[in-house]
């Protein structure tokens, strides 16, 4: 999803960046409108454009390859047509990219540089590099050599002219305009590169830069959306909000349409990562109300819309609005390759069916995100496995269960670094602990606590973006109010430091270690130990009752509260094991609420406020506030809260 998004968003400015190759440059050098291979390959070039338009794309690439192939033996001459040269190559690939034949385009362009013409090899040899390593990132297995391609060639200086004049006789900044394109390239080459994040974010910043000098506002917007995910992914939350409002703002003034749709995408992706999905939700009905003004002009850009729609409306519980947007984005991938768009959908379909109780929608889930393993993006396949694995789990097949986790962890493991899903393994390890197959318990808790270190703080960002958007909507709020929240949120990002160090410690530790089978051991070993010491809390606390099983299954339905069917049946086996606690509680501590109640439990069962939190599925600290409450609301004072609930069973 994040590979089509770079893709998407830089081939909709590349859009944009075409636009203004459309006005064939000339007439700095001097020359008249005799100049014959000028005039030729001008008009080679709006035919080019024309085909181009009208959809004859053989006929525009033969058009647009004599521009390229054309040479000239003076200076004068290489440099007059040198504008045509690179606005042909560019509008090349751009159609290679639109009919989905990106082999054909690396092919074409590795044949330019490695036989250039003399122009070009005097005048073009950066830009023809630095769009083949773009045409590179769009083929499959070719990354690295894309990034280093790309990385030498910003070292190259531009030759030839900087400035020049279109057709009209208006100015055109030529060089800025090179800039531009080169570092949108670079961005998006490197941009999932932690080794090159500094990188990115200087390219970004010089494109945009670029842009203004251009007076590109669309192009501005989109290297904008790029570089607010790019701070999104790397924790730096404040800056990546505000980018996404600056472009939806200033795209808005400007009433460009296709500017807005990606912004307002931008933001909508924002939300979603950190959980806020009612905020997300709101975004996404304006985004997809302006892409459905696009029409079929920019397919790739309108999947994404819907999509990201679809996601919003599942995540707030509107299936059959999520189901909607996805044949609205169905019907659009339709004309596009499968990896552009149509991966996504029936991934995210089956993700939607893998989560049903309805039979043939299970079998279509399985159908659909097997279809995915075999054409999407490595990352992509992985969260494929893990949602087949969900389904055949609810279709009681266990057999094929255990195939796909085994393959998700294969796939997973065959990246660098390794590709962790969220709650994957979660729940491999709550399926086979349920199985008594404790050799792969060991290896899912690795893979678990690996998950948690990773989105640990992610929760911790999520109550940053909560309390950052309610000073936002409650601006009236008492000057004392506002205070107050700037103090909760520098706290938070105090703790959130304090956590990230300590994560990036553990994984350290963990990836340092010198035996792998002593960690799967070690880890083994204190998985047990965990489980074996809530268990002899149990056994405590129920005298009378010896009902191991069910203590097993109450510890699994602790670990996972935020559903509610699994919080009806926890408080169901729960009042089997300790029939008297609820009564005693009630009066023992007062005017208790549900989820205060749930807390109370799970303290009895010996859970952490970190665990508690995972389970509920709330920020850590918000724990610590209940704790307090229930505190206050005690008969009795005198003792801790933990000894007061377990002389209550």
């Amino acid at each position: 999803m994040k590979r089509l998004f770079i893709i998407t968003l830089l081939t909709a400015l590349l859009s944009i960046l075409m636009a203004s190759c459309g006005r064939v440059s000339g007439g700095k050098v001097g020359l008249d409108d005799s100049n014959e291979l000028y005039d030729s390959l001008s008009s080679y070039y709006k035919l080019a454009r024309r085909y181009q338009t009208e959809g004859k794309v053989n006929l525009a690439i033969i058009n647009y390859k004599k521009c390229v192939q054309a040479d000239a033996t003076t200076e004068q001459e290489q440099l007059s047509i040198q504008p045509i040269v690179i606005d042909a190559m560019l509008q090349m690939f751009n159609v290679y990219q639109t009919i989905g034949s990106p082999k054909n385009c690396v092919d074409t362009f590795n044949e330019i540089r490695t036989r250039p013409t003399q122009t070009i090899a005097k005048f073009c040899m950066r830009d023809v590099n630095v769009i083949y390593a773009y045409s590179l990132f769009f083929l499959d297995g070719h990354e690295q050599e894309a990034k280093h391609i790309v990385i030498n060639n910003l070292k190259r200086p531009l030759q030839g002219e900087k400035k020049c004049e279109d057709v009209n006789g208006k100015p055109r900044d030529l060089q800025s305009e090179r800039l531009f394109r080169d570092y949108s390239f670079a961005a998006a080459i490197c941009y999932s590169d932690p080794m090159h994040y500094n990188d990115v974010v200087r390219w970004c910043q010089r494109a945009i830069a670029c842009s203004k000098n251009l007076e590109n506002v669309r192009g501005t917007q989109y290297i904008v959306s790029l570089l607010s995910n790019l701070y999104l992914k790397h924790g730096r939350l404040l800056d990546a909000i505000t980018l996404a409002e600056e472009a939806i703002n200033n795209s808005t003034a400007q009433h460009d349409t296709l500017s807005s749709v990606n912004s307002y995408n931008a933001l909508v992706r924002i939300f979603l990562d950190y959980g806020l999905a009612q905020q997300a939700n709101q975004r996404a009905t304006e985004a997809v109300r302006l892409a459905a003004s696009l029409g079929n002009t920019n397919p790739m850009i309108a999947i994404q819309s819907y999509l990201l729609k679809c996601r919003s409306d599942f995540e707030i519980g509107h299936k059959k609005h999520a189901i909607k947007w996805l044949k609205k984005a169905d019907d659009l991938a339709q004309m596009l390759p499968y990896t552009n768009g149509m991966c996504d959908v029936d991934f995210y379909r089956g993700v939607i069916f893998s989560q049903s109780s309805d039979s043939a929608e299970l079998v279509k889930s399985v159908s659909l995100l097997k279809k995915v393993t075999k054409g999407a993006p490595l990352n992509t396949q992985v969260k494929a496995y893990y949602y087949m694995a969900k389904a055949f789990d609810r279709q009681r097949n266990n057999a094929q269960c255990e195939v796909a986790l085994d393959s998700m962890y294969s796939l997973a493991h065959s990246a660098d670094p390794p590709i962790h899903v969220r709650g994957a393994g979660k729940f491999a390890v709550n399926y086979y602990y349920s199985r008594g197959n404790y050799p792969m318990v060991a290896r899912y808790a690795i893979e678990m606590q690996k998950e948690n270190d990773l989105y640990h703080s992610s929760a911790i960002m999520q109550q940053i973006s909560e309390d950052m958007m309610r000073e936002k909507l409650l601006s009236e709020q008492t000057k004392t109010e506002s205070i107050s929240y700037r103090h909760n949120t520098m706290f938070a990002v105090v703790v959130g430091v304090f956590v990230l160090l300590i994560v990036a410690l553990i994984l350290y530790i963990i990836n340092n270690h010198e035996n792998f089978s002593q960690r799967m051991k070690s880890v083994k070993s204190e998985y047990e130990e965990e489980i074996r010491r809530k268990q002899e809390t149990i056994q405590t606390l129920q005298s009378s009752h010896d009902d191991t099983a069910s203590s097993h299954e109450l510890l699994l339905l602790a670990e996972e509260l935020t559903v509610d069917k699994n919080v009806t049946l926890f408080n169901n086996l729960f009042s089997h094991l300790y029939p008297n606690f609820d009564s005693h509680l009630a009066e023992a501590i007062p005017g208790l609420g549900k989820r205060e109640v749930l807390v109370c439990k799970l303290i009895l069962l010996d859970f952490t406020s970190q665990q508690i939190s995972s389970s509920l599925g709330i920020a850590s600290r918000s724990i610590n506030i209940y704790r307090y409450r229930i505190r206050q609301k005690m008969n009795d004072k005198d003792h801790s809260l933990e000894s007061c609930l377990k002389s209550l069973v």
